[in-house]
């Protein structure tokens, strides 16, 4: 995002991390208050290892956090935005437990890109006509990737399945009772507009998770965080290559 304002684009951020000094095109909108009591410095780490991991665990855990949308679309520069005449040429939000945010699109009129930090979710491929056959793709929820035995492949072949149905019909359910509150009542099914989502930029690579089929609409960018290396100062250069 820095680099697109620094390329001379416009970019408007919903986020809790905003920039510590002002950056010429960037404008923060800050929510970084009122999710403070939710997840800032509220999980201590030494009890992480004690939190249930398990396929039921990790979708409940999903499910929770849809709720912990709302306090977004209170927030006052959001609501202004809602309400403003403002124009965008792209949405850029994140593929994760609810499509509730591409409310934006819609309202804007805009494009919409798609990242996941993670491997693509069960219910993310079928939106881009991405391969996900559970005969030898393992599912985000699987302990276990590259070749499947036949107990591997019924186990992934099931969770993909519960996965599906479990986010077409609470995930997506609840989402779409928020979005209904915050866009209106005439705003398309989140299914529907999920289904014309342009591109998505999921943080894998193949050296890392396997080789996979994606379609022309996936793009692999693991490792994008990752900045260019910078020249060492002169005197630490010079003292490194006389030692």
């Amino acid at each position: 995002l820095l680099a697109l304002a620094s390329r001379g684009h416009d970019v408007t951020v919903v986020n809790s991390y905003p920039q510590p000094r002002p950056v010429r095109n960037y404008t923060d909108i800050n929510l970084s208050e009122d999710f403070k009591t939710v997840y800032f410095n509220n999980i201590p780490f030494d009890i992480l290892p004690q939190i249930p991991a398990s396929f039921l665990d990790n979708h409940l855990f999903l499910l929770s956090q849809i709720e912990d949308n709302e306090p977004t679309f209170s927030h006052p520069d959001i609501k202004r935005l809602l309400n403003s005449d403002e124009k965008f040429d792209l949405i850029i939000t994140e593929l994760w437990n609810s499509d509730v945010f591409l409310g934006f699109a819609h309202t804007f009129k805009a494009p919409v890109i798609v990242m996941s930090s993670c491997s693509i979710l069960p219910w993310g491929n079928a939106r881009f006509g991405n391969p996900d056959n559970p005969s030898y793709i393992s599912n985000t929820f699987l302990s276990r990737s590259g070749k499947l035995d036949f107990l591997q492949r019924l186990v992934n072949t099931c969770q993909l399945v519960v996965s599906r149905l479990l986010y077409k019909f609470f995930f997506n359910h609840l989402s779409e009772r928020i979005a209904n509150r915050v866009f209106g009542d005439s705003l398309p099914p989140l299914e529907d507009l999920a289904l014309n989502t342009s591109l998505l930029f999921v943080n894998t690579h193949h050296t890392l998770h396997g080789p996979r089929p994606i379609s022309p609409q996936v793009v692999q960018i693991g490792g994008i965080h990752v900045k260019e290396t910078k020249p060492l100062q002169e005197d630490l250069d010079r003292w490194m290559n006389e030692s």
